[in-house]
C-alpha cells in the first residue's frame, strides 16, 4: 500500500487533531490527550499529568503556528492515518537528560512520536513515515537522525517505533546502558 507522506504545517494541522480525537487508545487511553506534547514539556510527571487535552492542544496549535512542532503526516486518500513527530532534539528537553551532550545540539534530529490510526496499525504506516522522514530531513542541515525506540510486548505501545525498522534503514545501534540505546543514522 501506498500512503502519501508530508511534513505537518499550519494548514494541514487540523488533520492531526483529528487523528488524535478520533483513535480509541484503548492500551493507554491518556494518550488521546497528549496531542504529541509530552516531550516538548520538561514540567514534572505530577504537573504533566494535571494537564488537559485542551491545554495540550492549544499548545500544540501554539507551536504549530510558530513552526516549532514538526513532525510527518500520512494519508490515505484524503484520511489522515498516521503522524511522527521529527525535528531538532533540541525540541525535546522531556529527554535532554538521557542524551550525552555531543548529541544535544541543532544538527541532530530526533523522531520520537508515531501515532498510527487504529485500522492501519500493522500496514506499515511507520515505515513509510520514517521513510519520508530520512528523505526530507537529508535536505535538511542535519548531520544525524536518532531514535530511541522501546520495544514493548504490546506493539501498539512501541510508540517510538520498532529497533529492526531503524536498522533496517541503516542506523547503528549505539549502547548508552544496558537500558538505553540510541540508533543513530549519518545523513552526511
Amino acid at each position: 500500500m501506498t500512503y502519501k507522506v508530508v511534513p505537518l504545517s499550519k494548514d494541514n494541522k487540523e488533520d492531526l487533531f483529528r487523528l488524535f480525537e478520533e483513535n480509541s487508545y484503548v492500551h493507554q487511553r491518556e494518550w488521546k490527550s497528549c496531542y504529541c506534547r509530552f516531550y516538548h514539556t520538561s514540567c514534572t510527571m505530577h504537573h504533566w499529568m494535571s494537564k488537559s487535552a485542551e491545554s495540550n492542544k492549544t499548545e500544540a496549535i501554539e507551536a504549530i503556528d510558530a513552526q516549532k512542532m514538526h513532525g510527518f503526516l500520512a494519508y490515505d486518500q484524503d484520511r489522515c492515518i498516521g503522524w511522527l513527530n521529527a525535528g531538532s532534539i533540541l525540541s525535546y528537553p522531556r529527554i535532554h537528560k538521557s542524551i550525552i551532550p555531543e548529541y544535544l545540539n541543532d544538527r541532530v534530529a530526533l523522531t520520537i512520536c508515531y501515532v498510527v490510526a487504529d485500522d492501519f496499525i500493522g500496514k506499515k504506516v511507520a515505515s513509510a513515515l520514517l521513510d519520508t522522514a530520512i528523505e526530507t530531513l537529508k535536505t535538511k542541515e542535519f548531520e544525524m537522525m536518532m531514535a530511541i525506540p522501546v520495544e514493548n510486548p504490546i506493539n501498539e505501545k512501541s510508540y517510538r517505533g520498532f529497533k529492526q525498522m531503524y536498522l533496517n534503514r541503516g542506523y547503528i545501534e549505539e549502547k548508552v546502558t544496558s537500558e538505553l540505546s540510541y540508533f543513530i543514522l549519518k545523513l552526511r
